[in-house]
């Protein structure tokens, strides 16, 4: 149960904090290859984030 509940929330977090990137490159104008680099920083951060979250909920 809490295992779904986290990835539930974990996809809304992602999804969340994409179109939060999106919105700053577009309103920023910031190129392609740089709004890649962002979008990388972000999505693997998040992870780290959500993965250290998770490791804690559950067994610590």
């Amino acid at each position: 149960m809490v295992t779904s509940i986290f990835m539930i929330i974990a996809t809304m977090s992602i999804y969340y904090m994409n179109k939060l990137m999106d919105d700053f490159c577009n309103q920023r104008e910031i190129s392609g290859k740089q709004e890649r680099k962002i979008f990388l920083m972000a999505n693997v951060t998040t992870v780290i984030w959500l993965v250290t979250t998770y490791v804690e909920v559950m067994f610590l």
